[in-house]
Formats: C-alpha cells, structure tokens, sequence
C-alpha cells in the first residue's frame, strides 16, 4: 500500500519545525551562558565605580578592564600607525587613577581563580582558562556595544576594530580620578622605570618601596600591583641588583678647635711667588790620587876579594914585614 503523499508533507513540515526549535533553544542556551559569564564579573561588592560610554549601552568595571587589558596583551598585537598605546597610557585608562580598586579588584581576581601568579608576590600575572573565557565573552559583548560618534550609531568594534585597545579612544567618554590617582600614577610610573630592561637596580628599587610605603601600601597589596604591571608589560624575569656595602670610614680623634688652621679667605689676587734660586751646581768629585809606584828592587852587589873590598897593602907602607929592612 502505498504512503499518503499528506502525511509525508505532515511529518515532513513537523520535522523542519521540531529541528528550528532545537536550533533557537540551543542559540538561547549559549547566550545565557555568556550573560552569566559576564555577570559573573560584573556582580561583585569589590568592583570600582563603572566607565561611561558615549552613548549609554553597558559599563566596564575595574575587573572587566584588567580582563580587557590582559587579553589585548595576551593576543600580541601588531602596531600600525601608532594604535598600540604606551604602558603608561594603557595603565592609567585601566585603573582609571583609582588606587584603592586596583589592588581589591586584583586581589579579588586571583581569589576568583581569574588570574594565577606565577611565582612568589611580585612575579608576573597570567590569565587561567577561565580567565581567558571571561576575558572574551566581555570583548564580544563591549565591542558589540553600540555609541555615538559625530551622531552616527556605531559599533565599538567598527571605531577600534576587533583587535585594537578597548579602552582608549572617542569611544571612551573622560573621567574623573579617583582616590590616590597621583600616588597611583608615580608608583606606576616607577615600576615601568624598573622593569624595561629587565634589570632593576638597587636605588629603583629604594624608590618603589618608597612609593609604596607613601601610598599606604603592604607588601602583598604592592606586589598585586607589580604583577599586573609586568603582566601589562609583558615582562617574566627581573634581575634585582643587590645593595653594595661600602667599607665604612675610620674613626677619627675629635680634632680641638686651635689645632684647626685658620683659611685666609681673602679672594684677592695673591702675589706672585718669588722665582725660587737656582740651585748650586754639584762640585765635582776629585780625581782619586794615582797609587804610588813601587820602588824597585836593589841590584844585588857583585862579589869582591878581600883586597877589592878593603884595598891592598900600601907599596909605601915600611910595616909590612917585605920592607922591614928599609928601617935599617
């Protein structure tokens, strides 16, 4: 028997109907999921004072611009023409000079299990997964928003595009500071000074504790906001220069007033010294005196006889006994 053509058109028609419903009920389920992400965030008793838009179409809170900023950072952006603002800039438009909110939103965040450190107070702040969903259910719901720009409706999407920062531009109506924003910003400012190169030396870090101690800060407070300083910089390791302990002086003996000389502090010209003498030549040395020469030796004397050496009898001579007989 064969089928009736209606009630094939009937179960055909019932099919299409049963599978847009399915498709509508699903796409209602996945925006409640996204509007209770999003209120998550927004729902808090910790959360500072929202940002105006243009044109009023929903609000950021100070969780939702750290969120914001976070993933900017997180998505490596590529400068064109100046779009991506300095550290400074991007900072102060997330904290919006608001000391107090900074440092309860962060920590906040981190107990929300939105943020992690990754190391002890003070490394660099990483967004968790579910930081990361939070982060862009709240980028597609902001640039989605609606504001007026030159009286023209436009989307935040179409004035930044998708990819540039979300929290600078005319689609961003100005503010006021909020408690400590100097403190805040000198602080800041500090710790950007520090972290550049990656090498903090000893006094840049005598000058963060010192910014610390003078916004009222403790250490945990002030290492909540240095991470998120190097978060926004992206910057992991610091190489902390250690204080160089110089050898200290000797003691000196208290010196009596008389034994101080006293300074002439006449500022006249002084006279011109007196050429010094010449000095003496050096007498030369005398010559040594020549030694002596030996005296010579006597020639031995040649041997003589008797009568060469005391001479012979006299010829003349009547004593000899030869002429004895000359007396008589």
């Amino acid at each position: 028997m064969d089928p009736d053509s209606t009630l094939l058109a009937a179960g055909l028609g019932g099919a299409i109907v049963v599978i847009i419903l399915l498709r509508l009920l699903f796409r209602s389920m996945r925006m409640n999921t996204i509007a209770t992400d999003v209120s998550k965030v927004r729902e808090t008793d910790l959360e500072s004072e929202p940002v105006p838009l243009a044109t009023y179409t929903r609000t950021l809170t100070m969780r939702e611009r750290i969120l914001l900023h976070l993933r900017y950072v997180a998505s490596e952006p590529i400068e064109i023409e100046g779009t991506i603002p300095t550290h400074n800039e991007a900072i102060d438009a997330v904290t919006m000079g608001d000391l107090k909110g900074l440092h309860v939103a962060l920590s906040a965040m981190e107990s929300d299990g939105e943020i992690r450190s990754t190391g002890m107070v003070g490394s660099i702040f990483e967004l968790t997964d579910e930081g990361r969903i939070r982060a862009n259910a709240i980028h597609g719901d902001f640039i989605g928003s609606i504001v007026m720009m030159d009286g023209v409706e436009v989307a935040v999407g179409e004035a930044i595009g998708f990819e540039g920062f979300p929290l600078i531009g005319d689609h961003i109506e100005s503010w006021e500071d909020g408690h400590g924003a100097d403190g805040l910003r000198s602080l800041i400012s500090s710790m950007i000074a520090a972290f550049t190169d990656g090498r903090m030396t000893f006094k840049e870090k005598q000058e963060i504790d010192f910014q610390t101690e003078e916004n009222g800060l403790d250490e945990l407070q002030a290492g909540h906001i240095a991470s998120y300083v190097k978060a926004a910089m992206d910057v992991r390791d610091i190489v902390e220069e250690e204080e160089i302990e110089l050898p200290s002086a000797p003691d000196f003996p208290d010196i009596e007033s008389e034994d101080i000389p006293e300074f002439n502090l006449d500022l006249s010209e002084p006279e011109p010294e007196p050429e010094p003498e010449p000095e003496p030549e050096p007498e030369p040395e005398p010559e040594p005196e020549p030694e002596p020469e030996p005296e010579p030796k006597p020639e031995p004397e040649p041997h003589l006889s008797m009568a060469d050496r005391y001479g012979g009898p006299d010829p003349e001579d009547d004593s000899r006994p030869d002429h004895m007989h000359r007396k008589f």
